[in-house]
């Protein structure tokens, strides 16, 4: 929008408290609709023109609010693509958000999606309050610069000056810890003969954070059978110390399986 344009836009519509929080720039979008439609000479047209505009503009909003709880379908979208996001897109989405604390990283379940081919999650491990540790994931090594996708074909361009994980842990003094989540292949920790395929992918991000997407695969049952209203089941979640060359090291090295209760939406 040109600076003229802002600065005739009025000032006496709260959109937060009729609409919410909405999304950067949609309310300049629609006021800028508005005195457009107030400069017009007819009448009638106009009024109609406006609300529909309005109204367009929400049911972009809203779209792009809802796609935007999904931190699960971000992760397999980008590593997926298209036809994975189609697949996630029809599912059905899982509110979780609950928290575990292993050592000195605590593991947060963003979310997940049931869809009729499996169970995709989105788990972010990060350090806990007042750690003083550097976060890498598994088949990283420490001269890696920290906070980058080094290993997929799509990574971001890296700056020459990027600190590595060994680096950060230098200037700092802080241990390195490898982190790892997966659901397990017996996954309902209620009954062990459901069993399957899991896999994983750790994608490390700029904060220091390691953004891990998991996915399950039944083998012997279906995702109908599985699936039921609330339900439990199985994320493995370690910690391994790597020292300063990257081997490993028996401090800390922390193991837990975590039964998780996800209640779909629907």
């Amino acid at each position: 929008m040109r600076a003229q344009d802002q600065e005739q836009l009025r000032d006496d519509l709260d959109f937060t408290r009729s609409f919410g929080s909405m999304p950067t720039g949609f309310e300049q979008r629609v006021q800028f609709a508005l005195r457009q439609t107030e400069e017009d000479k007819t009448v009638k047209k106009p009024i109609f023109r406006t609300v529909a505009i309005v109204l367009a503009l929400l049911t972009l909003a809203t779209t792009a609010c809802a796609v935007a709880l999904s931190r699960t379908t971000e992760l397999f979208t980008w590593l997926g693509g298209p036809d994975k996001a189609a697949e996630l897109n029809a599912g059905e989405q899982v509110v979780s958000g609950k928290t575990y604390q292993l050592g000195d990283v605590i593991y947060t379940l963003e979310d997940a999606v049931w869809t009729s081919e499996g169970l995709y999650c989105a788990i972010t491990a990060r350090p806990a309050d007042g750690a003083n540790i550097v976060l890498i994931p598994e088949d990283f090594d420490v001269t890696d610069p920290a906070g980058y996708l080094v290993h997929y074909r799509r990574a971001e361009e890296i700056p020459a000056d990027a600190p590595s994980y060994r680096d950060l842990a230098e200037a700092s003094g802080a241990k390195i810890v490898q982190v790892k989540a997966y659901f397990q292949n017996a996954i309902d920790p209620n009954d062990e003969s459901i069993d399957g395929d899991s896999g994983y992918h750790e994608l490390p991000q700029h904060d220091g954070s390691i953004a891990i997407a998991c996915q399950f695969y039944p083998a012997n049952v279906s995702m109908q059978q599985l699936r039921g209203g609330e339900c439990e089941v199985l994320i493995h979640i370690s910690n391994h110390g790597r020292a300063l060359d990257g081997s490993f090291t028996d401090d800390p090295f922390d193991v837990f399986d975590w039964a998780v209760t996800i209640i779909p939406e629907g």
